[in-house]
């Protein structure tokens, strides 16, 4: 695995249709880089920046985002997303609409005022995440885990929701959001 930091990130070149395998970047703010077109497989960001970043038509197959900010990120302009791994990473007010985010990871996170809607997030963790005010509706959560994450608010009638788990006291808000009175 080739690793890049503040110190040897001179030697790379972010132009279009650029690909970039099994590389480690650590500490890298790529809100300074144009990634348009760029294509990132099987690669970690380790503490990397990349807050309000256009991902116009960039390519993500595995990657894994860990202590990263991810602020403000709209990755509906993505090419490519598969199997994301996000570990105690902060994407608020981020875009996920209508993206097939499967077993995509979100693991400690800070998803508040994110947009989920649409999203089908079957099989997902959410484990630990801070969910408040993200979007779910229309969503497909079919078997998704939101077991020791917190302030979701997820309206069971608009959304697909069978084989999801979740933990208490935090499940509470799947009734409550009915009407019904929890004491």
């Amino acid at each position: 695995m080739k690793i890049y930091n503040d110190t040897n990130m001179d030697q790379l070149e972010f132009i279009p249709e650029a690909s970039f395998e099994n590389y480690e970047f650590q500490g890298i703010d790529f809100s300074k880089h144009h990634l348009k077109s760029i294509e990132f497989y099987s690669c970690k960001f380790l503490a990397c920046n990349f807050a309000n970043q256009s991902v116009m038509n960039v390519s993500f197959k595995e990657p894994l985002f860990d202590s990263c900010k991810l602020l403000g990120i709209n990755w509906c302009e993505i090419k490519r997303l598969d199997q994301p791994k996000f570990l105690n990473s902060k994407l608020d007010l981020s875009v996920f609409s209508r993206l097939k985010l499967k077993k995509a990871e979100f693991i400690d996170c800070s998803v508040i005022d994110v947009d989920f809607s649409e999203s089908d997030l079957s099989a997902a963790l959410f484990t630990g995440s801070n969910l408040s005010s993200s979007n779910f509706d229309g969503a497909v959560i079919l078997g998704t885990d939101f077991r020791n994450s917190k302030d979701y608010s997820i309206d069971p009638r608009r959304t697909k929701i069978k084989g999801a788990k979740f933990s208490y006291p935090e499940a509470i808000s799947l009734i409550s959001i009915l009407g019904a009175e929890v004491s």
